[in-house]
C-alpha cells in the first residue's frame, strides 16, 4: 500500500513521499516520525557510532567513505571522505559530491539512507539529489544529536558572508553545538504581518 516515490528531478512532495513510505505518520499534533523507523534509525546511528569508535580520523574517514559509496553505488576507491572545520565533505577525483554541515548530520543521513532502502519503494534507483533532498527533510524530526544524544532545537538566523546576509532555518545541538541542518528561508516567513490601525 505504499506509493512509489518519484523518479525524476528534484521531490516535488518531499512530506508526502515520506508520509507514503510510512516514514512520516500524523501525530497528537503535527507530523513525525514514525515509531518503528525512527527507533531503528536510532539504533542505527549507534551501530554507526560504536563501529567508528577508537579510529583515527583517517581511518574513520575511509569507512565513512566505504559506506557512503556503498549506499549510492559511487565508486569507492575515487571517493573521498573529508572534514574541513565542522563540516564534512564527499569528493571524487577532486568534485565535490555531497557536504553536510557536520560529521552528526553525515551519520543521520548514513543510517536514515540504510533504512529508507527498506522503507522508500525502489530507494536505490532514485538520483541522488532526490535522495539527498529526502534525508535532509528528515534532520528536520531529529529531537536528539547523533553525536551526543543532547536535545536539538531549531532556530532562525541570519548568516554573513562575504557578499551578503541570508535568513536560515537552523537545526542544532544544544550540547556539542553541532549543526544538523541548515536552509535557506524567505525572511517573510518570520514576519508577522501588518495590522492596519485606525
Amino acid at each position: 500500500g505504499k506509493a512509489d516515490p518519484p523518479t525524476g528531478g528534484a521531490v516535488a512532495d518531499v512530506e508526502g513521499t515520506l508520509v507514503a513510505a510510512g516514514v512520516l505518520v500524523e501525530g497528537p499534533a503535527d507530523i513525525e516520525l514514525d515509531p518503528a523507523f525512527a527507533d531503528a534509525w536510532a539504533a542505527r546511528i549507534d551501530r554507526l557510532d560504536a563501529d567508528r569508535a577508537g579510529l583515527y580520523d583517517a581511518e574513520r574517514d575511509g569507512a565513512d567513505a566505504a559506506d557512503l559509496a556503498a549506499l549510492t553505488d559511487l565508486p569507492v576507491d575515487a571517493l573521498d571522505v573529508e572534514r574541513y572545520g565542522a563540516a564534512v565533505v564527499a569528493s571524487i577525483d577532486g568534485r565535490r559530491v555531497g557536504r553536510w554541515e557536520s560529521r552528526a548530520a553525515f551519520v543521520a543521513d548514513l543510517a536514515a539512507a540504510h533504512e529508507l532502502d527498506d522503507w522508500v519503494p525502489r530507494w536505490r534507483s532514485l538520483p541522488l539529489a532526490v535522495r539527498s533532498e529526502l534525508l535532509g527533510a528528515l534532520r528536520l524530526f531529529l529531537d536528539r544529536c547523533p553525536a551526543c544524544d543532547a536535545a536539538v532545537s531549531l532556530d532562525h538566523e541570519v548568516v554573513r558572508s562575504c557578499c551578503r546576509d541570508y535568513d536560515v532555518i537552523a537545526v542544532s545541538c544544544a550540547g556539542c553545538g553541532a549543526r544538523l541542518l541548515e536552509a535557506d528561508v524567505d525572511p517573510a516567513v518570520f514576519d508577522p504581518p501588518a495590522v492596519e490601525t485606525h
